[in-house]
């Protein structure tokens, strides 16, 4: 036998002839000594004698960077151990990385050559635009065989998981999980966990679980005979066509102990475009859209299949098959040491021995899915029931009934798991919880569907105290917050001995105590809890706030300022609140009478306003001035006399530091200093340097009678030269004569009093106009007369 061993980079090769050669792979690196990609290289090379092995004493990972030679001649290749696809433990792992570009993490490409491979985990593989992103074989009419392999988390146009080109494919203990095929177009090859072309299809014992497409979630399948047996299709889903399979024109299918357990997506879970299928001893349960077609292109039944779909009546219509049923399915996981993880049923499905025993059409697997013995009627789908299962409940609860209190409990002796159903007084649920809430007394019965399809009921009597504690709660000073009673006191009691007490604040504020004091205006709540059930009763109280203000007013007599009449000042307080009492402040000694005091110095004066019924006050102040300076000396003006014009004479007195003024004996009173008077006679003006009786300075003036002026006629005797002047003589009556005339002629002529007289003015030389004015007394308007002298 001629072998290469690759155990450690640095030892030599060794070489034994033989009529085939193994490559024992012993580095898990991407390229050099002892990897993989060098014995894929001397395969190719065919240096070495055929048939070839690859052997591998690492379980990896073997992390590729780069696409690894596509194998182009027959070989076999091994992991290093037994691979459980359904624990992803122990075999090799190889896996491109994620860093790198876009490729198959295994290809092969070769004319009618043969490829084994087994206990493989292919992972990660992205081939981009290409097929089969995990595994491509192109066999070329020859033989593929995959064996306890599990392909998983890959992606590509068409076969996510794996493209084959071949004569024939043959899995069998493999699994598929997580594979996607790209291809969005409306032709080509699909299949999110495969794709195939050949003559025959065979799978036995296989699991695909997580794959997608838009056709053919899990399949693509071009193969003109295939055979599925004993495989389980889970959470698989296409978003066009077939959750699970698609079988292409001319393409032929048997269906055998199957199980599609919920499958999601929006078609079938077998889709015929064409081919055709066969079915028998499959489980159909849980899975989103219809499972088969109904009308048109249906699969042949050959009965002994189970459904929870009524409407799959119309397609499987064998006297041995059934639909409409209530089915429950276990999650996918390892069963009974399978290599492929399953989704076991129970004891007490209905897909227990609903199988077929005999067919004359296909040949029925004596073993499941996980290579257990099937025994008397088999079961429909993929997994064996092994141990009959059954289930027993028990029923009680945690006591008797509080406010804290509410629960029953159930316990489930056989079976995964269950659903429950609680049933009493105020109480039905359906729960997968094994507990319930009891809130009132009596006999509840519970009722449990293990996830088998077994169920078994127990019930329990409750008993309940839900009495409450009671409670009081009082507010010291009426729950009023005053400017006298700045906080309140709440004290919260209860008739049950030994109730504990909460207060919650208006803000959230939660304080444990039954004596609360606060200073906050807001809604209070306390909460009493009964210690012996958590039982609770609840109040509130309202804190209000009467913190107004009463407001003050303080007058004072003569303005507030002290003069030479009036020694002494009345202040006086007011507000417009009711009831209120008043308190007194100054700089100098006072008397209170009332709401008032009397004052004899000047000073600051202060009053308090005190409202009784809440203690709050307002306080003002006043400052009482003196004035004892009397006025200056009063000077008086006087329009004129009497019998002038107007028979009225305005009199004007100012005196310095005056504020009002009375003109006697008129006793007329003026702020200005102004008084009008119609007779003659003396006046006095007093002037005060404040109102009332104020200090004062006095003047007097007498109105006289006026005495109008009288112009007689002027006449001419001699003649107006400079040789001999003329003179000019009027009569008229007035105390002043003044003639006027030519070149700036003036002449006048006073007397001490008014009366009439005979005016001679001398000295006329020059012809022209001349004019006597006369003035009267006290005023009144002159008069006047004129000659032309020639």
């Amino acid at each position: 036998m001629k072998q290469h061993v690759y155990l450690l980079s640095f030892l030599l090769l060794s070489f034994v002839a033989s009529a085939q050669t193994t490559y024992v792979v012993s580095s898990a690196a991407d390229s050099g000594p002892n990897t993989l990609r060098e014995a894929i290289s001397r395969i190719n090379s065919g240096t070495d004698a055929a048939p070839y092995t690859v052997t591998f004493s690492t379980a990896g990972p073997v992390t590729l960077t780069a696409a690894l030679p596509a194998i182009t001649r027959s070989c076999t290749i091994t992991g290093f151990s037994t691979l459980t696809p359904a624990t992803a433990t122990g075999g090799t792992t190889i896996e491109r990385s994620g860093s790198a570009g876009n490729f198959s993490v295994l290809s092969f490409n070769g004319t009618g050559i043969t490829v084994y491979l087994q206990d493989l985990l292919l992972q990660g593989g992205a081939a981009g635009s290409g097929e089969g992103g995990a595994l491509y074989v192109n066999a070329g009419g020859g033989n593929v065989t995959i064996n306890r392999c599990l392909i998983r988390n890959s992606t590509a146009i068409s076969g996510g998981g794996a493209r084959v080109i071949s004569g024939t494919l043959t899995l069998s203990d493999c699994q598929f999980a997580n594979n996607t095929a790209t291809n969005t177009s409306g032709s080509g090859v699909f299949g999110g966990a495969l794709g195939i072309n050949c003559s025959t299809f065979t799978a036995n014992r296989c699991t695909f679980t997580g794959n997608s497409a838009r056709f053919g979630g899990v399949l693509d399948s071009f193969a003109t005979n295939a055979t599925m047996a004993n495989c389980t299709f889970t959470g698989n889903s296409a978003t066009s066509v077939a959750n699970c399979i698609y079988l292409n024109p001319g393409t032929a299918m048997d269906v055998i102990h199957c199980s599609f357990i919920r499958n999601l997506g929006r078609d079938m879970v077998l889709d015929l475009d064409g081919g055709s299928a066969r079915m028998l001893n499959c489980l159909l349960l849980g899975n989103q859209n219809r499972n088969l077609f109904t009308i048109g292109q249906k699969p042949t039944t050959l009965g002994g299949n189970v459904s929870d779909n009524a409407d799959d009546s119309r397609t499987l219509t064998d006297p041995t098959d059934k639909t409409g049923l209530r089915l429950f399915a276990g999650p996918l996981q390892q069963n009974n040491g399978g290599l492929v993880a399953t989704c076991s049923i129970g004891d007490c499905s209905p897909a227990k021995d609903a199988g077929v025993t005999s067919s004359t059409a296909v040949t029925i697997p004596t073993t499941d899915a996980n290579n257990k013995p099937r025994t008397g009627a088999p079961d429909a789908g993929a997994f064996e029931v092994q141990v009959p299962t059954s289930v027993s409940l028990t029923a009680g609860n945690s006591g008797t009934i509080t406010c804290v209190n509410q629960v029953l409990t159930s316990s489930l002796s056989g079976g995964t798991s269950g659903t429950y159903v609680f049933a009493g007084p105020g109480l039905s649920t359906t729960t997968t919880s094994t507990t319930a809430i009891a809130s009132q007394a009596g006999t509840y019965t519970v009722t449990v569907t293990s996830a088998e399809g077994c169920t078994a009921s127990a019930t329990t009597s409750v008993f309940a105290d839900t009495a409450s504690p009671g409670i009081s709660l009082s507010v010291s000073n009426s729950g009023i917050i005053t400017c006298s009673t700045q906080a309140v006191t709440l004290t919260a009691g209860s008739p049950t001995a030994g109730s504990s007490f909460s207060f919650t604040s208006p803000g959230g504020a939660v304080q444990t105590t039954n004596l609360l004091t606060v200073n906050t205006t807001g809604i209070y709540s306390v909460t009493a809890t009964n210690p012996q059930n958590g039982c609770v009763s609840s109040t509130t109280a309202t804190v209000t706030s009467s913190t107004e203000v009463p407001g003050v007013s303080l007058t004072a007599t003569n303005g507030g300022v002290l003069v030479c009449g009036t020694q002494t000042l009345t202040l006086t307080a007011g507000s417009q609140t009711n009831g209120v009492s008043y308190s007194f402040t100054g700089t100098n000694p006072f008397t209170t009478s009332g709401n008032s005091i009397i004052v004899a110095a000047p000073g600051q004066y202060s009053v308090s306003a005190l409202n009784p019924a809440n203690g709050c006050f307002s306080t003002t102040s006043l400052t009482v001035s003196e004035n004892l300076i009397p006025p200056g000396p009063v000077s008086i003006d006087k329009s004129g006399a009497i019998g002038c014009g107007p028979n009225s004479v305005t009199l004007s007195a100012s005196a310095t530091g005056a504020v009002s003024y009375t003109l006697l004996p008129a006793n007329q009173s003026s702020a200005s200093g102004q008084f009008v008077v119609t007779s003659t006679g003396s006046y006095t003006v007093i002037a005060a340097n404040g109102t009332g009786a104020g200090c004062q300075s006095s003047g007097t003036t007498t109105v006289n009678q006026g005495v109008g002026a009288v112009a007689g006629p002027m006449s001419l005797s001699g003649q107006p030269n400079a040789a001999n002047p003329g003179r000019l003589s009027a009569t008229g009556t007035g105390v002043r004569f003044v003639f006027t005339g030519p070149n700036g002629y003036v002449f006048s002529a006073v007397y001490r009093s008014s009366g009439t007289y005979n005016v001679i003015a001398n000295g006329i030389i020059a012809p022209g106009v001349y004019t006597l004015t006369v003035y009267g007394t006290e005023g009144c308007p002159p008069a006047t007369s004129s000659i032309t002298v020639q």
